[in-house]
């Protein structure tokens, strides 16, 4: 009786171990997906990312300053040029106040210059 129990439990020992096996290949089957799937995620994050870059710097130096001259009629150096130095003296709320403040003055400028033409070439 004792040999059938210590062939029993071979039996089961070897079963389990078979069981664990078959458990740790599926799992490892798994892993290799996940791993593969993830250097995928990796991979279209960092193109998303890319484009993401591009189309910003894109829409910052480009789209921008060229829709402000054409509703507010400064200039697209002076936009940026009112930017870099809004953001140098006054950080993020220089940012926002520049380009106003450059259409102020690009206005004022350009008024004073038409009065002096006004009364320069006026008939005496």
């Amino acid at each position: 009786m004792q040999d059938d129990e210590r062939t029993q439990n071979k039996y089961e020992a070897r079963r389990a171990e078979k069981e664990t096996e078959r458990i740790a290949k599926e799992r490892g089957a798994k892993t290799r997906r996940i791993a593969r799937w993830g250097i995928f995620a990796v991979a279209i994050a960092a193109v998303v990312a890319g484009l993401y870059i591009v189309v910003n710097q894109f829409e910052s130096n480009l789209i921008y300053p060229l829709i402000v001259k054409k509703i507010v009629g400064v200039p697209p150096l002076l936009v940026i040029v009112a930017l870099i130095a809004g953001y140098t003296l006054a950080g993020f709320l220089g940012v926002l106040l520049s380009v106003p403040a450059a259409a102020v003055l690009l206005e004022f400028i350009t008024d004073f210059d038409k009065r002096k033409r006004r009364t320069v070439h006026a008939p005496l």
